[in-house]
Formats: structure tokens, sequence, C-alpha cells
């Protein structure tokens, strides 16, 4: 699949504002240059495209794109990871951050436990 059509592809799953389709283009971009495989999905409750990554120890971590000119709202960043992270499989939650010089800063969420904060390929 040729970039355009993936931009394509992000734009049909739901998302009605083309710079969050945007934002997730640039973050699944990266995350494939890094060699982490990850499955894309569009979900209307918590307004966002995101990314499920399955690792080695049957465990799974979501990965949100954000714009760094997005407030991040913890509440709200709490709310997203309850509903996809609600079982023991989730490992945790990822914010992408896409910075305006096209940097992307990724912050793990978890529910306190200490956790090792790298994405694993």
């Amino acid at each position: 699949m040729n970039k355009l059509q993936l931009l394509k592809t992000f734009q049909s799953l739901g998302e009605p504002n083309d710079n969050k389709s945007a934002t997730a283009y640039t973050v699944y971009l990266d995350l494939l240059e890094c060699q982490i495989l990850v499955d894309y999905f569009y979900d209307a409750d918590i307004q966002s495209i995101y990314f499920k990554q399955k690792l080695n120890d049957n465990k799974i971590d979501f990965i949100i794109p954000m714009t760094v000119n997005e407030n991040i709202n913890l509440l709200r960043l709490h709310q997203i990871r309850t509903k996809l992270c609600d079982d023991n499989s989730a490992l945790g939650m990822v914010v992408a951050v896409v910075c305006a010089n096209g940097a992307i800063i990724y912050h793990r969420f978890s529910d306190g436990k200490v956790l090792d904060f790298r994405l694993k390929n």
C-alpha cells in the first residue's frame, strides 16, 4: 500500500477530522520505520484512531496519536485508558505526541505500576 492510499485508509476509518487522520498517519509511519508492527482502529467513543500492538508476552499496548497543540486532559486520558485497557492483557496506553517539527514523543500512562517504558519491536 502506498502512502497516499494509507492516508486515505485512515480518513475512511471514520475519523471526521483530517488533522487527526494526518497525525495518526505520521505516527503509523514512525512506528513502521522503527519496525513496530501495529493494527489500526477508529473508536467513535474516544473519537480517535488508535493503534494496537501485540507484544511477545501476550500483552497489548495501545498507542493514541495526538498533536502537540491538543489540550491533554488527564481525565480524558484516564477514560480512554479505561475503555481500551479493559482486561489484564493490556500492558498500558502510550500517547504519541506529534510536534510541529515532525518529532514524535511517546509517553506511557499506566495505573501506577512501574513498567518498562520502551515500545517493543
